[in-house]
């Protein structure tokens, strides 16, 4: 059984998933698979733990910055093509586009996000860490075998995801794949 909870007002909304077991890794008839996805193996797991339900917010992110004062000093990578590049005017305040405190927090380094679990676990009281890759996939496959949670053609992708389609190719690169469909 999955369980909703927050630990305390302002604290990311958590899911409590059951122990379980999974196919981790891409398919092998996957045209997407990256060299890191495979070969698919099992992986169990014996105890239940909890993960966010979504993204961590803007709002949650700054309550942490507030509070401690961490320095988030450093660029934000963007893609302005096909490699990634440091922006150092760019941040998780202004990272180059519009946002409000409901949106995403982005232009996180893996030193914030540690630091910024470890501040939960300090302000709560409760362990908090950052998911394994097996625990994310675990989560996010929500128990699908399918390529992708809402099955294998990418092109479906425009009913549940936002991302590069048919609307926004014009603006990109090129070179870069977009979904043929309209998001």
């Amino acid at each position: 059984i999955i369980r909703e909870f927050k630990d305390c007002e302002g604290c990311p909304l958590m899911l409590s998933l059951p122990a379980g077991e999974f196919v981790m890794g891409a398919l092998p008839r996957d045209q997407q698979q990256q060299n890191d996805e495979g070969p698919q193996h099992l992986v169990q797991f014996a105890k239940a733990f909890a993960i966010g339900k979504f993204e961590v917010t803007r709002g949650e992110y700054a309550a942490f910055i507030s509070n401690t004062k961490h320095n988030t000093e450093g660029g934000c990578h963007h893609r302005p093509g096909p490699v990634p590049l440091i922006n150092p005017n760019f941040d998780w305040r202004s990272p180059g586009y519009e946002q409000d405190d409901g949106h995403p927090a982005v232009c996180i380094s893996w030193n914030d996000a540690t630091t910024y679990a470890a501040w939960l676990s300090e302000h709560t009281g409760a362990d908090y860490r950052l998911p394994t890759e097996s625990e994310w996939e675990y989560a996010a496959r929500g128990g699908t075998t399918s390529e992708r949670y809402w099955g294998s053609s990418e092109d479906d992708g425009c009913d549940f995801a936002n991302g590069a389609d048919l609307n926004r190719e014009a603006e990109l690169p090129p070179g870069w794949t977009v979904a043929n469909c309209d998001d």
